[in-house]
């Protein structure tokens, strides 16, 4: 109800925001902290990923639902903890209580999903030069736009459909790693421990055991949790895409183009694509700074100028097979 909080919220301060959205990553011995925007968290600090910083590699142990106990007393995971649908042909997302069940020969899948909360870390070792790079971990990630935005405006040009939604509400998923049987990652939804989604199949059955019987939980699903962010930003949509591979490099190219002409960093317009349960695909274009940054109005106010400069950058690669300059 103060008046800065309601303009910071409602996009009036374009250039900074007085609040945003972060997860704090903390480890006791050595004592450390770090913090990452939920944005980059929800690929950063997840169960099957290593923290490279001050000299040491961590890993996430826990998830701090013991934070939030300290100011909820009667906090259940269950308070926070969404039920959600993959429908496995489109790799369409859905809330649960979104789902028609009446007739369709769609196969579906019921997975849980936890908001990004702050972690708990454990050093592993000092980083040393027996690796000659860090661990890289490839994810599985969808998007979900949520019904609720403060209006906006639809253009249409030739057949394709742009949506500008004022302070709209997406959310980012992280569905596990890339290989694995499970959707999500393994946690306990009542302590917050974690494993490494890929560990022996002895290993997730001691963990579930354990848990089990020491936090009582009542059955082994709700073990595999994905993680996720609500992200509220103005949006830009570009609906119906008929292939994946071509929303991605529609995307990427227009993040391109939009950096030469708006003089912007790399990230501070960002992007996702968004499969439907038609079978298509949406480019969703987000402001990455709470409180909106003002330059998805600008992109859409020079459409034209961006999508000819990401032309002319492509046109002028010199690759002579597959690009990795700019791409």
């Amino acid at each position: 109800n103060y008046t800065l909080s309601y303009l910071a919220k409602d996009g009036f301060f374009f250039f900074f925001a007085l609040g945003r959205e972060s997860v704090r990553a903390v480890c006791v011995e050595p004592l450390f902290e770090i913090s990452r925007a939920n944005t980059i968290a929800i690929r950063e600090l997840t169960p099957a990923n290593k923290v490279y910083a001050n000299k040491n590699i961590f890993e996430i142990t826990r998830l701090n639902f013991a934070k939030i106990k300290e100011k909820e007393i009667n906090f259940s995971s269950d308070d926070i903890r969404k039920d959600m649908i993959l429908e496995k042909s489109s790799g369409a997302l859905l809330e649960n209580f979104t789902r028609d069940y009446d007739g369709g020969e769609k196969e579906y899948q019921n997975f849980f999903s936890f908001p990004m909360v702050d972690i708990i870390l454990t050093k592993v070792q000092k980083i040393d030069d027996v690796r000659e790079s860090r661990v890289r971990v490839a994810f599985k990630t969808g998007s979900l736009v949520l019904d609720k935005h403060f209006g906006g405006t639809l253009y249409e040009i030739g057949k394709t459909k742009i949506k500008y939604l004022k302070n709209g509400n997406i959310r980012l998923i992280n569905l596990g790693m890339y290989g694995q049987k499970e959707i999500g990652f393994l946690i306990c939804p009542s302590c917050g421990s974690v494993r490494y989604p890929k560990a022996s199949d002895s290993e997730i059955a001691n963990f579930m055991e354990e848990h089990q019987k020491r936090c009582f939980i009542r059955d082994t699903k709700f073990f595999w949790n994905a993680l996720h962010t609500d992200l509220e930003s103005d949006l830009i949509i570009f609906e119906d895409f008929t292939s994946a591979s071509i929303a991605a490099n529609f995307l990427e190219s227009n993040k391109l183009g939009a950096i030469e002409v708006l003089d912007v960093r790399e990230f501070d317009i960002d992007g996702i694509v968004e499969s439907k349960d038609n079978g298509h695909f949406n480019v969703v274009f987000y402001d990455s700074l709470p409180g909106g940054s003002g330059y998805l109005s600008l992109f859409l106010e020079n459409l034209p100028l961006i999508v000819e400069k990401a032309l002319s950058k492509l046109n002028a690669c010199d690759c002579e097979d597959v690009c990795y300059k700019y791409l």
